[in-house]
């Protein structure tokens, strides 16, 4: 997968956010319980795949298997918890609160030795919020990503893209397309710091062409 291809999965989950966000915290809630029972049903076809693919002792996979399930029970209740706050104004003519958005498409890039775990533990949040996802796994663990029937329908549909990169060039786009607009990462220190420059580069850019906002997310 190279350039074309990465920012073909960022166009289409750009396309997707305004209809996931559009959802309520409980319908975003009731997506991710779902998943999360799927993972619990398939657990051992999950953990068995994670051995085939990268070696890990089958009762470690299947522990960790059930870690990434955990990850999506916990935050499918956090999505009904999102609350904003209001705030003591210096005048009484005057009102002051916060009110929490969604801040875009979120790219997500997991590594190879929790490729379980480390995936829902990025993107459930995300999810959560109300965040549309593109998911990078590492190229070694591709396949434990894979498997539609450990996803809901409209997650595997809509609002979720996997991709299965062979070059460096994903990153690049990644990180550096505008319709991006939060980087979750896990990795080597050297590719972190690389991504993180990138990041800041675009965020510059798409930063001098946006209008000013009073509102940040």
């Amino acid at each position: 997968m190279g350039v074309e291809e990465t920012r073909a999965a960022v166009d289409k989950a750009y396309v997707a956010q305004p209809g996931w966000a559009a959802l309520t915290a409980r319908e975003r809630s009731d997506i991710l319980w779902r998943w999360h029972q799927l993972i619990i049903d398939h657990a051992g076809d999950l953990a068995a795949i994670q051995t085939a693919e990268m070696g890990k002792p089958f009762a470690e996979a299947k522990s960790e298997v059930s870690h990434a399930a955990a990850y999506l029970q916990w935050y499918a209740e956090e999505a009904n918890r999102i609350y904003g706050e209001t705030i003591s104004a210096p005048s009484t003519d005057r009102r002051m609160m916060v009110i929490k958005q969604q801040i875009g498409v979120v790219g997500t890039i997991t590594p190879w030795n929790f490729p379980a775990s480390m995936v829902a533990r990025k993107i459930s949040p995300a999810l959560a919020a109300g965040c549309a996802i593109v998911l990078k796994p590492a190229e070694q663990t591709q396949v434990q990503c894979l498997p539609s029937r450990s996803k809901p329908a409209f997650l595997t549909a809509s609002s979720t893209w996997s991709m299965r990169p062979k070059v460096i060039a994903w990153g690049r786009e990644l990180c550096s397309n505008a319709k991006v607009r939060k980087i979750s990462f896990t990795g080597s220190t050297e590719v972190g710091a690389s991504a993180r420059t990138r990041s800041r580069r675009s965020a510059s850019s798409s930063a001098a062409m946006r209008p000013s906002s009073s509102s940040t997310t």
